[in-house]
């Protein structure tokens, strides 16, 4: 009988999380932050890694948007942006290693394999729930209790990706028109009790 492959194990357990996705990347929403998982082949020999990737909705532009969560591991030009990257072991106090996942690997017992993904994908389900927001990511990387990669775009300051809008040909012509009138003698102020404002 032909053994199950770590894939399709992983594929069962993420279904039993209610992740949605397909092939190796599976993602859910907590409020304003994705949780993406993402199955990982270890180069070289038969183990595995789990990782975790969270993107934070305040961030992503419409462009980002277009794209689905299970298209950020994808190793292509358009994929779904993740802001902090991390392992499963990487979650603080996780019940897990990386060496109890190879030891699971090279036992190829379906069994041992489900169990491990189970718990790894729980973990990092409650951490992204209970730990997830911006502030508290920022908190334990600074405290050294989250080894993750958190990308530059993570700190940015959400005034600054809603910009005010360029103005048309148009409406510029007709800025500087109510401009130049404004600045004339007996334009810009009527009277001194009336004063004219700017645009």
């Amino acid at each position: 009988m032909k053994k199950e492959s770590t894939k399709k194990i992983f594929q069962r357990v993420a279904a039993k999380f209610d992740l949605r996705g397909r092939d190796k990347t599976f993602f859910m929403r907590h409020g304003d932050t994705y949780l993406i998982v993402n199955l990982q082949k270890a180069s070289g020999y038969c183990s595995f890694y789990i990782n975790g990737g969270l993107s934070y909705i305040d961030l992503l532009s419409s462009t980002d948007l277009v794209c689905s969560p299970f298209s950020a591991y994808n190793n292509q030009s358009t994929q779904f942006p993740i802001h902090v990257d991390f392992r499963a072991e990487n979650v603080p106090n996780s019940p897990i290693t990386q060496a109890e996942i190879d030891a699971a690997a090279s036992s190829h017992d379906a069994i041992a394999l489900e169990n491990i993904i189970f718990i790894a994908l729980e973990s990092m389900i409650l951490f992204a729930r209970n730990h997830g927001d911006r502030k508290e990511v920022r908190r334990l990387k600074q405290a050294k209790l989250f080894p993750a990669i958190i990308k530059k775009r993570f700190y940015a300051i959400r005034s600054n990706l809603y910009q005010k809008p360029k103005l048309t040909d148009s409406a510029r012509f007709q800025r500087n028109i109510y401009q130049q009138n404004a600045i004339k003698p007996g334009v810009a102020q009527a009277n001194s009790t009336e004063a004219t404002a700017p645009y």
